[in-house]
């Protein structure tokens, strides 16, 4: 074998005689490594070279093809060929367009019958929204909501799912809301109009609120943290809840339905403190007395009756219950 530092014919496991490097004898593996490395790279280069005589040869017959196709006859029939793929593209083209204008076209039409958009629909409409203007007359506490009311009195509202264009006839609230920038949008009311169909008068929802007092013809109101005074064109029983309708800016319940209070029971409660305390009415600015009591850390305003009928230091006498939501305290029935 040949010495792989110096290439000198040396015997295996032995001394080079001409660099005096030890050359030991191939294993089986590397021999084998180097016969399949050989081999492979043997493949490669056969491939090599049949890739380069392919593309020789098709080089020469592209040549050979563009030399034929330069000839006059040829030049006809590329041309024939090049009219026929331009007639085939443009009726692709006019068939694209042919079939987008059908889609558009059944579009338009699928709109038209959902919102009336021709001649024949816009006409009836028209009549529709007319008929339901005129419903709007001659109407005593028709209940809706307000969707839009303007400074002049503008105003439509929502009725029996229809929106319907009016005006807003009271003055005095008109004012009232614009001076104090107070919005009616999307508030429920009660309405009443005249046989055009203009809104008269008109009761605005309210929260739920509890009467605390009856003094002469009106009654102490508490309602989301605020207490004040309201006359009422209904009876109205003290320490009781309602929902109902107010009439402003002269408060007013025009109309009114009693609930149930959201309170608990309370096991032996004891009034810690009482006092008469004031609150200022915020829609006249009138200093209220209002009577309250202090029990489990909080104070409660409370009736009059139950106010009267409990002692400092010790358990009410009256079963009763707290809510804590509007800080009230009163009787069980």
């Amino acid at each position: 074998m040949k010495c792989p530092y110096c290439g000198a014919e040396v015997t295996p496991n032995t001394k080079c005689e001409y660099c005096d490097s030890f050359v030991e004898r191939e294993t089986k593996d590397e021999s084998s490594k180097t016969e399949y490395q050989e081999q492979l790279e043997d493949i490669i280069l056969e491939t090599a070279e049949h890739f380069g005589d392919a593309l020789r040869g098709t080089a020469e017959e592209i040549g050979d093809t563009i030399q034929k196709a330069a000839t006059p006859e040829n030049k006809r029939v590329f041309k024939k060929l090049i009219i026929t793929i331009i007639v085939i593209v443009a009726v692709f083209v006019l068939c694209f367009f042919i079939i987008l204008f059908s889609s558009i076209r059944s579009a338009f039409t699928m709109m038209d019958g959902l919102y009336g958009d021709t001649a024949e629909d816009s006409y009836f409409a028209t009549a529709e929204n007319v008929a339901e203007i005129q419903e709007l007359g001659s109407l005593t506490d028709a209940e809706g909501m307000v969707g839009h009311l303007d400074e002049d009195g503008s105003m439509t509202l929502i009725y029996e799912g229809n929106e319907c264009d009016t005006m807003l006839l009271d003055e005095t609230l008109l004012d009232w809301l614009n001076n104090h920038n107070h919005s009616l949008d999307t508030v429920g009311v009660l309405f009443t109009t005249d046989s055009e169909g203009n809104v008269t008068s008109l009761a605005m929802s309210s929260d739920t609120f509890y009467v605390l007092q009856q003094q002469d013809k009106q009654y102490l109101v508490l309602r989301s943290g605020d207490v004040f005074r309201t006359c009422s064109e209904v009876p109205l029983e003290t320490g009781s809840y309602y929902n109902g309708y107010f009439n402003y800016p002269v408060l007013n319940v025009h109309s009114a339905t009693e609930e149930d209070g959201d309170g608990y029971s309370v096991f032996d409660p004891t009034c810690d403190a009482k006092e008469m305390r004031f609150f200022t009415d915020p829609y006249t600015g009138e200093e209220l007395a209002v009577p309250m009591i202090y029990m489990e850390d909080m104070w409660y305003y409370c009736t009059q009756e139950l106010y009267d009928a409990c002692t400092e230091g010790k358990v009410l006498p009256q079963d009763v219950r707290v809510d804590k939501s509007i800080h009230v305290i009163y009787m069980e029935e």
